[in-house]
């Protein structure tokens, strides 16, 4: 099993990864470069490489509020190579419970996107609801992951 390793996230990082459109609403190239700076600014978040330095994904949480996280992450086209990728997010969610104190963790995951819902599923989130015409038109459920007190 090759190994992939965490390391601190950049904004290069998100940069470089291609399918920003179906992450940002206005994939331009200004707005993509603000969400990669806003990503960096806003939360701890942790970039996976593989062992050749091949970003396979950036993912973060930005504070909502006391206790609460919303959780964002874009991924390459080598996720799908990598089955280990779903250890090292929950590796990195767990951990900023456990650091940060973060008894929520949620996310916004676009229905229409069945791959999204498989891997926040698989995270152990559960999903609370739907959101219907929440962003651009489409329908996003709501997932959360609750740490018990």
């Amino acid at each position: 099993m090759t190994e992939l390793t965490l390391h601190d996230y950049k904004p290069e990082h998100f940069l470089s990864i291609d399918g920003h459109e179906r992450f940002v609403p206005d994939p331009t190239e200004q707005r993509v470069r603000e969400l990669a700076d806003y990503h960096h600014l806003h939360g701890p978040a942790t970039t996976v490489m593989d062992p050749g330095g091949q970003i396979v994904l950036c993912a973060g949480i930005h504070g909502a509020w006391t206790g609460t996280g919303e959780v964002w992450a874009l991924f390459s086209p080598l996720a799908k190579v990598y089955l280990q990728t779903t250890f090292w997010v929950r590796h990195f969610l767990v951990h900023a419970q456990e650091t940060l104190g973060y008894n929520r963790l949620q996310a916004a995951i676009r229905l229409d996107c069945p791959i999204d819902v498989r891997f926040i599923e698989r995270l152990g989130f559960e999903r609370e609801g739907v959101m219907r015409h929440y962003v651009d038109g489409a329908d996003y459920a709501l997932y959360a992951l609750v740490r018990e007190a």
